[in-house]
């Protein structure tokens, strides 16, 4: 292989003496910068364990060698993509797709198993599909990726290769749920963590900190948001041939079709009979999206939302194709012919209008339904306002007539995302660690939040049923029994706040009462001369020695430091446990620690 090459001299115009940042910068070597990327990628894409050979010949390929140079030497080029995309062999759902490059980068795509035969079966799938890139793309869902990115400007030879990089993998898995696990699990951790080691959220007038912690939590809703977005069929209403270059040749003549344009097709039966074939597609087709209002919810709030908005658009699409020309051409067609059974029953059997009513009604709720205001809370103080808000929000039930079932486990999932968002926050305090006082206040601020909970969902209750009189009061009282997730979470607080109040409790009173001061006169008093040493032993014949009752008060103290010893003990063993984890392992891990 050539070494990398680059004009780290470049020239500087005459009169400046600016000496440029790269001057005088010993560049990596290209064989060892390679191999070093060839170790990398070996466990990563599996690039060691079979066809090493694909391996090697991407990192031989001419085109290859340009984009690692320019990588080692370019400062504008930071970034490295190495992939693997898994291919119908080793997936055989998937389909044989083209090399993919990219226009604006330097790609490179090499077939694994190149073979010159073709009477070969099994040789001539390809094991896989290494790329090699300067610019980070996406490939397809199924793909392994390594991509590189220099915390430099350029891959120096002075200094350690895993100094000037930083490494990032992207293992098959859709964008949005890769992004939102990173976002959620790495950046935004490690974020607040060092917002918070550092104390710059505690800084007066520093407000950049916060305010970024802020975007990075909406940025993690917004990709959460994405990946929970529920996808409506796509109606597509097939025209018939003859329909659509008829219309196609009136439009070109700027007039519009009628059934006379088609009047020697009228006494054609099988073209009558396929233009009724394709409406009974249409009813079938427009029917997979009318019905699926009719299912019970199921998911999270944020899919309820995303469910009502996304159909009520889809809907929307339907209506305009049965508005179209040529739909309405079709039917107009079939009335001359006296075909009424395809035509009179269409919007009824679709049910179209009525789900457009219902979907209209529903949106009214779902419209700026501000659950993002409770996700993207970071505090218990903004949890509880959220709270406020969603329940204000939710009043509009009451000019709706969303069902009062579906109301039901909409409100479970509003307690869930309740629960997963107090665990978010709860998680960062570290609650059995803390000292009382501030544990105390935390409690406080949740018992806080659950109590403005039960306040606003006793109103919600109560104005359903008084608004849903017409039906009858038991099924109304039937369909609106929830279960709650958060009130999991409100025990095990109740349970940790009973227990460290009676921790509390015992400490106190052992500092209070079994470490108290040895009083004077059973203190040991060193002799001081003959008399008093007398009187000892005379008072000795009269009550317990000086010597005996200091055996005694060191025992007592031996085992206050004992009871203290057992009482931390008792308590570090429920340190040990995941308090906050109100899962079935969660719940017997507690109870476990409780008996011990």
């Amino acid at each position: 292989m050539d070494d990398p090459s680059v004009d780290v001299n470049p020239t500087v115009p005459s009169g400046t003496s600016n000496t440029p940042p790269t001057a005088n910068v010993s560049l990596a070597d290209l064989d060892t910068f390679v191999n070093y990327l060839k170790r990398v990628c070996a466990p990563i894409l599996d690039s060691s364990l079979e066809n090493t050979n694909d391996i090697e010949r991407l990192f031989t390929d001419r085109s290859s060698i340009d984009c690692i140079k320019k990588f080692i030497s370019d400062v504008q080029c930071q970034t490295i993509l190495i992939s693997k995309t898994i291919t119908v062999k080793e997936d055989p759902t998937l389909t044989e797709t083209d090399p993919t490059t990219n226009s604006s980068g330097d790609t490179l795509t090499i077939n694994s198993s190149s073979s010159s035969s073709s009477t070969s079966s099994s040789s001539l799938i390809p094991d896989g599909l290494y790329t090699l890139s300067t610019e980070v793309h996406y490939i397809n869902p199924k793909m392994l990726s390594l991509v590189i990115v220099k915390r430099g400007q350029l891959i120096e030879s002075d200094k350690k290769f895993h100094t000037q990089l930083r490494i990032i993998n992207l293992v098959d898995s859709s964008p949005y749920e890769t992004l939102h696990a990173y976002i959620s699990h790495v950046i935004g951790p490690y974020f607040k963590s060092y917002v918070r080691e550092s104390g710059k959220s505690e800084r007066d007038g520093d407000k950049m900190a916060p305010t970024m912690e802020k975007k990075i939590t909406e940025l993690e809703m917004g990709l959460l948001h994405l990946q929970q977005n529920i996808e409506i069929p796509e109606v597509n209403l097939a025209i018939h041939p003859i329909v659509s270059q008829v219309a196609q040749k009136c439009l070109n003549e700027s007039r519009r079709p009628k059934v006379d344009d088609f009047s020697e097709y009228l006494d054609n039966t099988e073209f009558l009979n396929s233009l009724q074939s394709h409406v009974n597609r249409w009813v079938r087709e427009i029917q997979r999206v009318t019905k699926l209002h009719e299912d019970s919810m199921k998911g999270s709030t944020r899919q309820e939302i995303s469910f009502w908005l996304n159909l009520e658009r889809a809907l929307t699409r339907i209506q305009e194709k049965r508005e179209s020309v040529e739909v309405q051409l079709t039917f107009d067609i079939l009335k001359t012919v006296k075909r009424f059974h395809a035509t009179v029953g269409f919007d009824n059997d679709t049910g179209l209008k009525s789900a457009m009513d219902t979907v209209k009604d529903h949106s009214v709720l779902m419209k700026d339904f501000p659950i993002n205001d409770l996700l993207s809370a970071n505090e218990l103080d903004k949890i509880r306002t959220a709270l406020t808000t969603i329940f204000q929000h939710l009043k509009k039930l009451r000019s709706t007539r969303y069902p009062v079932s579906r109301a039901g486990r909409l409100m479970e999932a509003v307690s869930q995302d309740l629960m997963q968002q107090m665990l978010k926050v709860l998680n960062t305090y570290r609650l059995m660690h803390i000292g009382y006082t501030d544990f105390e206040r935390i409690v406080k601020a949740c018992d806080d939040v659950f109590a403005t909970w039960d306040d606003e969902y006793e109103r919600l209750s109560t104005q359903v049923r008084d608004v849903r009189r017409t039906a009858r009061t038991s099924d109304v009282r039937m369909a609106w029994r929830v279960s709650l997730s958060h009130k999991k979470l409100q025990q095990r607080l109740d349970h940790m706040k009973r227990f460290r109040k009676q921790h509390e409790q015992l400490r106190s009173v052992i500092d209070r009462v079994l470490l108290q001061p040895v009083p004077t006169p059973l203190q040991p008093q060193t002799s001081i001369n003959d008399e008093q040493d007398k009187d000892n032993i005379q008072t000795s014949t009269n009550g317990p020695s000086n010597e005996t009752r200091t055996t005694v008060t060191a025992a007592n103290v031996l085992n206050d430091v004992n009871a203290i010893d057992e009482v931390n003990m008792a308590y570090e063993s429920v340190k040990e446990i995941d308090a906050l984890d109100v899962s079935k392992e969660g719940q017997d891990a507690w109870e476990m620690a409780m008996k011990r």
